[in-house]
């Protein structure tokens, strides 16, 4: 496999020397205040990093913005080896948003104060498995070292099927994954864990809560 790959990237190579290699990027979206006052907001200056250099815009009056450029490259990866970001900066705040390594994406809405209900589902606790040994447990949103959206949860109650009631959580803006872990207090070990790629269900205000599979983990 390694061989058949190494020969592939070497065809590549040669048919760039021979000939314009380019890649067309076309990336664009909408920025929204919130999903409760969904106006644009105007004047946020984003910055998209790649490996050939660094693009910049700026949302209308409506929010929208628009990357568009072509790339010259003779690899596989245009974004360097690392994950594509587009870095906003407001009046208030900067963030970034996350990018899929994709030629052409339309994020459509993204809200900059975006919460939203999140239900759990507890999965995959084997029978041997007694969670009477974790004496609280808690869960994180999006990173085990934050201190923002962090909710304790009734260990009593966790077992397969077991649906929390909605935790309000808020989304971090042009994040196209939301992640859960659920911790044991005392060592801070990841007893559960749950993904949602919004990159294929889209960023969007959802009108019920949304349900998250929190798979068991083997310590």
């Amino acid at each position: 496999m390694t061989y058949r790959f190494s020969l592939l990237a070497l065809l590549f190579t040669v048919l760039c020397t021979s000939c314009q290699c380019t890649r067309d990027i076309d990336i664009e979206g909408q920025i929204l205040e919130s999903c409760e006052n969904p106006v644009g907001v105007e004047g946020i200056h984003l910055e998209f990093e790649h490996g050939d250099g660094r693009e910049e815009a700026t949302t209308d009056a409506n929010g929208r913005f628009h990357f568009q450029f072509t790339v010259d490259r003779s690899d596989f990866n245009i974004w360097g080896g690392s994950l594509p970001q587009i870095k906003y900066t407001t009046d208030s705040t900067y963030g970034r948003f996350q990018v899929p390594e994709s030629d052409t994406y339309d994020y459509g809405k993204i809200y900059l104060n975006h919460y939203e209900e999140v239900a759990l589902e507890f999965t995959g606790i084997p029978d041997s498995v007694d969670l009477q040994q974790f004496d609280s447990v808690y869960i994180a949103v999006n990173s085990v070292h934050s201190n923002a959206n962090v909710f304790p949860v009734d260990v009593n109650s966790i077992s397969n099927g077991y649906i929390t009631p909605p935790y309000l959580v808020r989304l971090q803006p042009g994040v196209l994954t939301l992640t859960i872990y659920c911790l044991d207090a005392s060592t801070s070990q990841v007893v559960f864990l749950g993904d949602l790629d919004f990159e294929e269900i889209g960023l969007r205000c959802f009108d019920e809560p949304i349900l998250m599979r929190m798979e068991y983990l083997e310590p």
